[in-house]
This record gives C-alpha cells, sequence and structure tokens, in this order.
C-alpha cells in the first residue's frame, strides 16, 4: 500500500509541476494582455482630450464669430441697451443659441462702455481700425474684445471706413465648422473603441474559470500529493489507506 501510495504522490507531484508550469505561463500571458489594455487606454483617453480640446477650440471661435454676428444684425438694440431677453425670439430659428450667445452679449456690453468711456476722456491714440491704443493693449489674446471694438469702432467711426458692416465670418469659418466635425467623429470613434478596451480588461480581471481551475489544483494537490505522503509514514490499517488511495486515483483520473 505504502508504494501504492508513494506512486501516486510522484505521479500527482510531476503532474503537478507540468500543471503549475501551464497555469504560470497563463497568468503571465492574461498579465501581459491586461498590461497591453492599460496602455491602450492610457492612449486612447490622451488621443480623446486631444481631439476633445480641438473641437472645444474651434466651437469657441465660431460661437464668438456668431455672437459678433448677432450683435452686428441688432446693432440699433444693442447700441440702445436692450437686453437680449427682450429681442430674442426663441421660437424662431437662430444659428446660435440663447445660453450661448448671453454671455457673449453681456461681455460685448462691458466693452461698449470701456470704449465710450475712453471717447469721453478724448486725447486717445487710435490704430488703423480706430480702436483706442491703451484699450488694445488691455485685450491681450482676447480675440472676442478685440473683433467687437473693431466692429463697435466702425459704427462710431463710419465716415473712416468704406464697409461699415465687419466682416466676421469668412472661409476660416467653414474649415473651422468643418475641423470642429471632424474631430468630434474622431472623438466618437475613439469612446467606442474605450469601451471595448474597457470590456477586454474587465474579463482578464476575471478569466472565465481560473478560480475553479486553481480550486481543482489545489485540491489535487491536497489529495493527491500530501495525504499519500502522509498516509504512507502513518501506521494505518489497510482500509484507510485504500481508501486515499482510491480517491487519489479517482481525482487523478478526473
Amino acid at each position: 500500500i505504502s508504494s501504492l501510495l508513494f506512486a501516486i504522490a510522484g505521479v500527482s507531484a510531476s503532474f503537478v509541476a507540468i500543471l503549475g508550469g501551464c497555469i504560470a505561463t497563463k497568468l503571465i500571458s492574461i498579465n501581459q494582455e491586461r498590461e497591453s489594455c492599460k496602455n491602450k487606454l492610457s492612449e486612447i483617453h490622451f488621443k480623446n482630450l486631444m481631439f476633445m480640446e480641438q473641437r472645444n477650440m474651434y466651437k469657441t471661435a465660431m460661437d464668438e464669430a456668431d455672437a459678433l454676428c448677432y450683435i452686428q444684425e441688432n446693432s440699433d438694440a444693442f447700441v440702445s441697451g436692450c437686453e437680449l431677453e427682450n429681442i430674442y425670439d426663441e421660437n424662431e430659428p437662430h444659428y446660435i443659441e440663447y445660453e450661448t450667445l448671453l454671455p457673449y452679449w453681456n461681455q460685448a456690453k462691458l466693452y461698449k462702455a470701456k470704449f465710450d468711456d475712453r471717447l469721453r476722456k478724448g486725447k486717445c491714440d487710435f490704430n488703423d481700425l480706430m480702436i483706442p491704443v491703451d484699450l488694445l493693449e488691455e485685450t491681450g489674446e482676447d480675440s472676442f474684445a478685440f473683433h467687437f471694438y473693431a466692429m463697435y469702432a466702425r459704427w462710431g467711426f463710419s465716415e473712416y471706413f468704406e464697409e461699415l458692416e465687419y466682416a466676421i465670418r469668412g472661409e476660416w469659418y467653414e474649415n473651422a465648422k468643418q475641423e470642429s466635425l471632424n474631430a468630434n467623429t474622431q472623438a466618437l470613434m475613439l469612446d467606442i473603441e474605450e469601451q471595448r478596451y474597457e470590456m477586454d480588461l474587465k474579463s482578464l480581471k476575471k478569466p472565465k474559470g481560473m478560480k475553479l481551475g486553481l480550486t481543482i489544483f489545489v485540491l489535487f494537490s491536497i489529495v493527491n500529493i500530501i495525504l499519500p505522503l502522509v498516509f504512507s509514514m502513518i501506521p494505518l490499517s489497510d482500509t484507510w489507506c485504500l481508501i486515499v488511495a482510491f480517491c487519489s486515483i479517482g481525482l487523478l483520473a478526473l
């Protein structure tokens, strides 16, 4: 009986060594796939942020242009100090929404007050667009402020300009619209790809059947290696040894 138990333990140990190597290789492979998914998700996230930033940049530029166009089309109401809610009819179609236009309308009113204040003080130095130089220096990189001042100056100094209407939209506007759509499409495609990799990563965190396989592996090691060795060294009845032997052979066959 002891020889049988030693034989079972020896064969099982060899089997466990082979199986353990396979399991280790599988776990290493899963870990590599998991890291690859994480790296891909980081790359997708970075690209998505880039496209979103690009889309927002174009949208901001177009919103500014739309707001300036609306103000120019309603210049009389703007100059007279009307509130936007009193002239904007939401039941009519517009190229810019009320919520988007409102902050630009209010900001333009502040710029108008600054411009008028400079004129009242007198002794202003003007550039070629008839914008007070010191006011232009305050503007910095605020493109909306610059274009508003250029547009508003035409209304106050019409004699200096052949065209009273300030050109706001142009070829750049159509290009920006197309680039914004392209960036938005790319971002949506990346969102779909990101969801797929997240599903892959989730499946790799809990590989199907891995938990059950490890449980069987541990149970197999206990019954087919540890118990036969223990029973072979303890003087017990042949009945108990046979029970262990048959259990071990049965599990080994399984």
